[in-house]
């Protein structure tokens, strides 16, 4: 458990994390890049200044195995009454509320953040918790939209040029702060005075099917090798004589356009150097 921040708000991140899902199966424990999905969001609260304690709660034996590897991660167990596809987020999140009342934790607010969004960021955490700090009551991300067919004015009125258009804010799925006794009271994840963070594509992206599934991981992907520096990559298939003598002839001693003979394989660390960028 963290010290307390400033505004001596204590916060709770609870991440509910189901184990039945019927549209990609044990999708919370599904490898990403090598770890499981529920690792990112983990990761994320914590690594947010503002959390105190990180609560997984969960009915699923795989989820909570995946979640042990975090000492400091606290595990809720859902009783099976509350892991049914008829069950809400708010319910769960009243159960956990409850528990760690009754285990004597203090805490002033949540973070409610979803397995399902692991682009998510710390810094996006921090801005959802700071508009408590500030005075709202509850928080959570928003993505413009230049879409049309919002009701029926704009699908009867004439199309204007997108840049002619004023964007909505449409509600992200990542995360939502709120205070605890107002989330008690309402049931609601937003109530009162509701402060909006913009989130930026592609950090607002959540899986909810097999080919946001795909897209995430491409994208956690690129995200793993700029952070390792890897951005040069060769598959080289040695069963295939005709790419072997290809890739061989390719870095071998050559006569350029200028006829000067030239040794490729001397001077690929540098060529690998000037186009590591691309």
């Amino acid at each position: 458990m963290k010290n307390s921040p400033k505004g001596n708000l204590k916060t709770i991140a609870i991440i509910p994390a189901r184990g039945g899902s019927k549209d990609i199966p044990h999708k919370n424990v599904k490898l990403l890049v090598g770890k499981p999905l529920i690792h990112y969001v983990i990761e994320t609260c914590l690594q947010t200044p503002e959390v105190n304690t990180v609560v997984v709660s969960t009915d699923s034996s795989e989820i909570k195995e995946a979640v042990s590897k975090f000492k400091e991660v606290k595990i809720i167990n859902r009783p099976a009454e509350l892991a049914t596809d008829d069950t809400t987020s708010e319910e769960v999140l009243l159960h956990a509320i409850e528990q760690l009342e009754k285990e004597g934790v203090k805490f002033d607010t949540v973070l409610f953040a979803q397995a399902t969004s692991p682009l998510s960021e710390p810094s996006g955490f921090s801005g959802l918790l700071e508009k408590i700090k500030v005075g709202c009551d509850s928080a959570t991300f928003y993505v413009e939209d230049f879409g049309f067919f919002f009701g029926e004015s704009d699908i009867l009125s004439a199309r204007r040029p997108r840049q002619h258009r004023k964007p909505r804010k449409r509600e992200a799925g990542n995360a939502w702060t709120f205070s605890k006794l107002g989330f008690v009271k309402h049931k609601s994840r937003t109530f009162g005075q509701i402060g909006l963070c913009k989130i930026e594509y592609p950090n607002n992206l959540e899986i909810d099917s097999e080919d946001d599934l795909y897209v995430i991981e491409r994208l956690l992907q690129l995200r793993e090798r700029r952070k390792r520096h890897m951005y040069y990559q060769v598959g080289h298939n040695k069963s295939n004589e005709k790419e072997s003598k290809y890739e061989a002839d390719y870095w071998s001693v050559i006569v350029d356009p200028d006829g000067k003979k030239r040794n490729r394989n001397q001077e690929r660390e540098q060529r690998i150097e000037d186009v590591k960028e691309e």
